[in-house]
């Protein structure tokens, strides 16, 4: 598994962007110009990955003293249920070992019509040891639940990190805890 930064290779974003639009919904995407913005600084990274030549995946990360964030991960659909996934967390674990991990998920426990895919995608962390945190979170109106590994990241934690991220203003705007 290969990690190519946009800080080292800035054509990474044309699979990263194909796959970012992708994988997520709208209403749950931050605006791509955002996150190269934000990647051009030490305190996030957009990744693509690649399994020798090919791309598999993407992952943006933000740092925040001991803890990175990852904001958005994906596995391209077609080599999805094919290891892909668990092998870039057993990298990204192995890239930073000193740190604690945190990711936030889509609330399996909220009314919605893809609830077993929600249910599923939890379970993929917990067999990936990411650990619930007990604290909900909501972005844009939508309920998420935080995973870490790695450690316990309290909600202040999560919260002083988006924070410094976004930016008051926008924290405020978006997130509630």
């Amino acid at each position: 598994m290969r990690f190519v930064s946009s800080k080292q290779d800035k054509n990474i974003y044309r699979d990263f962007s194909a796959l970012y639009k992708e994988a997520f919904p709208k209403e749950e995407r931050a605006p791509l110009c955002f996150l190269k913005a934000k990647a051009k600084k030490k305190v996030s990274d957009c990744f693509g990955i690649y399994d020798e030549d090919t791309f598999v995946g993407l992952l943006n990360l933000i740092y925040h003293k001991d803890i990175v964030f990852v904001f958005y991960f994906a596995v391209r659909g077609d080599l999805r249920g094919k290891g892909y996934g668990s092998q870039i967390l057993d990298a990204l674990k192995e890239k930073f070992p000193a740190r604690r991990l945190i990711l936030t998920i889509e609330d399996p426990d909220a009314p919605c019509e893809n609830r077993e895919q929600r249910q599923k995608r939890k379970a993929f962390y917990q067999k990936n040891c990411f650990a619930a945190c007990g604290y909900p979170m909501i972005e844009k109106g939508i309920a998420y639940q935080a995973l870490s590994f790695g450690g316990q990241v309290s909600a202040d934690e999560l919260q002083a990190l988006l924070k410094s991220y976004m930016g008051g203003f926008w924290y405020r705007l978006y997130y509630k805890f």
